[in-house]
């Protein structure tokens, strides 16, 4: 496993230096995508999907407009980890069944360590529990 968090934590790294405004606009327009991809989440992962979810909905209120009070790190790592789950190539492969979500799982806990008072501070504003995500 430790093996695992470190590979998704340097593709995370990687990933997230490169982020433009297109990827924002492009991975904001794969609603749908991220949507199968969340009901595709074994149900054990109910945490993972809502963390997911927050991490779209937070890039969707970016994108357009609703809130904007985000230093560009914080954007580019919810990008580059939205874009990370929707992309069927990962680490572990997502159609191998729950193993395939772990790399995915990975980054997304080692993304939110990184943005976590950005997330918090989204969850007020949206009037959320942060006890439910954190």
């Amino acid at each position: 496993m430790v093996m695992i968090r470190k590979k998704v934590e340097s593709e995370l790294n990687r990933r997230t230096s490169s982020v433009t405004e297109e990827d924002v606009r492009q991975t904001v327009g794969r609603a749908g995508d991220f949507d199968t991809f969340i009901d595709r989440a074994p149900a054990l992962l109910v945490d993972f999907a809502a963390r997911a979810r927050l991490f779209f909905e937070m890039l969707l209120d970016y994108a357009s407009g609703a809130y904007t009070d985000l230093p560009w790190r914080t954007v580019a790592t919810l990008t580059a980890t939205v874009m990370y789950l929707l992309t069927p190539i990962d680490i572990i492969p997502d159609f191998i069944f729950f193993f395939g979500l772990l790399d995915d799982a990975a980054l997304l806990y080692a993304a939110m360590r990184l943005i976590k008072v950005d997330l918090i501070e989204y969850c007020k504003f949206k009037g959320y529990d942060t006890d439910y995500f954190f």
